[in-house]
């Protein structure tokens, strides 16, 4: 019973991954495609070889866990085919650009790459090209709302969570215990359907905690729509835009947050590939940084 469970599990585990790393590797695709005349060769080729490179291993992760369960099928043709694109799309891009005289890495690069910190700072320049891809087609897809209305929410906000002097309570007291435990046993016995819950109160009290910074972090209904017509991707940015504007809000609360978006992208990018264990993590982080805005919250407003 426990290993039926395991097992199908890994399987869901592994077909997640699978659809991840072919959207990856396609959006990648179409990254370079598109910014190949304008951005920085290097980077964009770099995107291109982690994203096969995930791929690939995503492919023989899948190819285990498969092997070892009866009860789903493996199919080697499509992924002997998608581990091909992974690898011949890199090296006919790489001969071109050497026979044309194009040099995508300058001499002496691959000795610089042996650098752990070289290395990171090289991956997430490629992941910044790939980022700002995504936000461009996330943008056409669902334009923000004119100034007007969000003048106005703004101002519904604020009245809806202000100080009410009759009572001499404050009544915006935001959520600030969340926890990474519960987090998960809580999604497990629900089926994955409270991380829906966290999404839609998250956003909800990053907003108000973080009001005033010029940014906006989505809701649950423009979550819902925009991952799925982007398959996950907009997931991946909601999390990636929601980091990045706990910690650009630390220093509003006395708080120093060094964990930014793109920390969280690594270890749920790079992360997946020790087991799964960087998406807990990555959610760790994202968790742990919006308890502290929300106490910064409560401690300012409490003293009024």
């Amino acid at each position: 019973m426990i290993g039926s469970l395991f097992s199908s599990l890994f399987n869901i585990i592994a077909s997640i991954l699978s659809l991840l790393s072919v959207v990856f590797l396609a959006y990648s695709l179409f990254t370079v495609s598109k910014q190949w005349e304008k951005a920085d060769h290097k980077d964009l080729f770099n995107l291109l070889l982690v994203s096969g490179s995930f791929l690939v291993i995503v492919r023989i992760f899948d190819f285990i866990v498969k092997s070892l369960s009866r009860e789903y099928e493996f199919k080697p043709i499509i992924s002997l085919f998608l581990v091909l694109i992974s690898i011949l799309v890199p090296l006919a891009i790489y001969f071109i650009s050497k026979s044309s005289g194009d040099k995508i890495y300058e001499q002496g690069y691959f000795n610089k790459i042996k650098d752990t910190n070289f290395l990171k700072a090289e991956i997430m320049a490629a992941f910044g090209l790939f980022l700002k891809e995504i936000e461009k087609i996330s943008s056409k897809v669902a334009k923000d709302t004119n100034t007007k209305k969000r003048q106005n929410k703004k101002v519904k906000e604020e009245q809806a969570y202000k100080y009410t002097e009759d009572e001499g309570d404050f009544k915006g007291m935001l959520k600030e215990n969340r926890s990474l435990l519960l987090f998960i046993f809580l999604n497990i016995i629900t089926c994955g359907f409270y991380f829906l819950y966290f999404v839609h109160t998250a956003s909800r009290d990053v907003n108000i905690a973080c009001a005033g910074d010029g940014e906006h972090t989505s809701g649950l209904l423009k979550f819902i729509i925009l991952t799925t017509i982007t398959f996950g991707i907009y997931g991946i940015y909601w999390d990636y835009a929601l980091t990045n504007r706990l910690a650009a809000n630390g220093p509003r609360y006395g708080y120093t947050i060094q964990e930014n978006g793109s920390t969280f992208l690594l270890w749920l990018i790079l992360g997946w590939w020790i087991c799964g264990i960087g998406y807990f993590v990555a959610r760790n982080i994202t968790i742990k940084n919006l308890n502290k805005i929300c106490r910064g919250y409560n401690q300012e407003n409490s003293r009024f």
